[in-house]
């Protein structure tokens, strides 16, 4: 024989929301205590934590300016994404540990672990900057942490950069020699042509011909190299050709970071309220069992 099932009672359902609510209301001052005992815990156990401040840092990477046949145009040491990447790699962040005296190490140095931990690289959003960040024990330690990061950065740029500077800087030493030697040589000539006129040559049309054009000839090689002299000093010029440099100070945390104690008691108070209402419903069933 089928059995019928016999339809929701709604009564049933009002009952259990009552119940619910005459169970808080009896625990009221249970619950309210639990939560109050859970959230000064961990408002307490955040005296015993080390705190910890945050520094951060914009670095613009490194440009060169330089002028080729097809025009001038502007080239970073590296990119943007790729130096990213650099001061992620563990090698890179083992030169920077050194520099500061630290152990490479895991589990050997908290200090290490805490710098391993914090640090934090990305690329800003529409833009060829880079944003760091590092968390230390103090405030000045970790500005000081952080500033050994763009040191590194800057120097290992510096090596990229630095064969390209330096047959600027021996284009630079050559024109300038050239330039020189043909200013001297523009100044002998013109002395001359001013003399032919004092001498026999003034009546000679060859020779005063081939002095027109040796002057011509110089004075071309002269603009070509002021030109050429030009160029090489735009290319120098440190508000065009420039290393990896830290946009504006470095900025540290007002406050510890780390931890902060308004999260930590609202955590803890929720926590607290959980195990309240699991060790008073737990009660209210024993008791029930009981009767």
């Amino acid at each position: 024989m089928i059995e019928e099932h016999q339809p929701l009672n709604k009564d049933h359902l009002f009952i259990g929301l009552d119940d619910i609510g005459v169970f808080f209301r009896r625990n009221a001052l249970k619950l309210a205590a639990c939560a109050a005992i859970g959230a000064g815990a961990a408002l307490a156990s955040t005296w015993a934590m080390p705190p910890l401040w945050q520094a951060k840092a914009t670095v613009q990477n490194g440009q060169l300016y330089l002028v080729t046949s097809s025009g001038p145009t502007i080239v970073n040491i590296e990119p943007p994404a790729r130096t990213v990447d650099r001061i992620k790699v563990a090698s890179f962040q083992d030169n920077v540990l050194k520099q500061l005296s630290l152990p490479v190490d895991e589990g050997v140095s908290a200090e290490t672990d805490l710098i391993r931990r914090s640090l934090e690289v990305r690329l800003l959003r529409n833009s060829d900057l880079i944003e760091l960040s590092v968390r230390g024990y103090s405030p000045a330690n970790a500005s000081r942490i952080l500033q050994q990061y763009v040191r590194s950065l800057i120097e290992e740029h510096g090596y990229l950069a630095k064969p390209t500077l330096d047959r600027l800087s021996e284009d630079m030493q050559q024109v300038q020699a050239d330039l020189s030697a043909a200013q001297a040589r523009q100044s002998e000539l013109a002395e001359r042509s001013s003399e032919r006129f004092q001498t026999n040559i003034a009546g000679k049309f060859s020779e005063n011909v081939l002095l027109d054009n040796m002057l011509s000839t110089n004075a071309a090689d002269v603009r070509l190299l002021q030109q050429r002299r030009n160029t090489l000093q735009e290319q120098l010029n440190p508000e065009r050709t420039f290393n990896t440099r830290m946009i504006g100070e470095t900025e540290v945390s007002r406050e510890p970071v780390f931890p902060k104690r308004s999260l930590f008691a609202a955590s803890g108070g929720l926590i607290g309220l959980l195990l309240g209402l699991i060790w008073t419903a737990w009660r209210a069933n024993r008791q029930k069992a009981a009767k």
